[in-house]
């Protein structure tokens, strides 16, 4: 019986852990819409500036200085570099 309480309680977790994961992603996929409106897969660095900061400030680079991609954007995010953003 504890054996199968460990189970449900552990897949329990795992389950939880997925969908708080799913919910920054689809939070992070909202934010990077509004910062791309036009679906072209990149920010310029006038648009992206603070998150482009945040980055550099978390030891993380862009492929261009004048702009960010998506991956960069969403790779960042779902790491949480942009939680203490105003």
């Amino acid at each position: 019986m504890k054996k199968i309480l460990a189970t449900v309680v552990f897949g329990s977790v795992i389950a939880m852990s997925g969908s708080a994961m799913a919910a920054e992603s689809a939070a992070c996929q909202a934010s990077w819409t509004k910062m791309d409106p036009n679906g072209s897969g990149f920010a310029s660095s006038t648009s992206a500036a603070k998150e482009m900061a945040e980055m550099k400030s978390a030891g993380l680079r862009t492929a261009a200085e004048d702009k960010l991609s998506a991956k960069e954007y969403m790779d960042a995010c779902t790491k949480d570099v942009f939680k203490n953003m105003k």
